[in-house]
């Protein structure tokens, strides 16, 4: 028994080896997929911590990403450009901040395209702007 509960042990602190931290620290509490959390029937702007699989990141300076679940994805963007993110971050990102839907400006989103090496991006998107990030991969 005892060498069962060592083994849960060591497998919790290499599992919380693995993640890399960005900005503040995470709060306590459980995480959101974030695809359940904007297919909500009332969805809208909220505080709280969210997952989703990374699926891009800027390439200019590591201050946003996107995460997605379900096929649903959200921007993440660093608070006031406090903190980046690695440009190849990859895995999972679980992120605190305020989650709500977003209409930006042709130029705005030129601007994201721009940063996402091309990419297309919608003018209508949900958005987090995070203080905190964790990223496991």
């Amino acid at each position: 028994m005892k060498k069962l509960i060592a083994s849960c042990l060591l497998l919790l602190v290499s599992a919380a080896a693995s993640a890399a931290n960005f900005g503040d620290k995470m709060p306590d509490g459980v995480a959101t997929d974030i695809g359940a959390a904007v297919s909500a029937p009332d969805a809208g702007e909220r505080t709280g911590k969210f997952v989703g699989r990374i699926t891009q990141v800027c390439q200019k300076e590591g201050c946003w990403l996107i995460i997605e679940s379900e096929g649903k994805a959200a921007r993440v963007r660093t608070k006031d450009h406090a903190f980046v993110v690695p440009k190849d971050a990859k895995g999972t990102a679980t992120v605190y901040g305020v989650l709500s839907p977003i209409e930006m400006s042709a130029k705005e989103a030129k601007h994201l395209s721009e940063d996402a090496g091309g990419k297309e991006v919608a003018p209508r998107e949900w958005q987090i702007v995070a203080s905190a990030i964790e990223i496991a991969e």
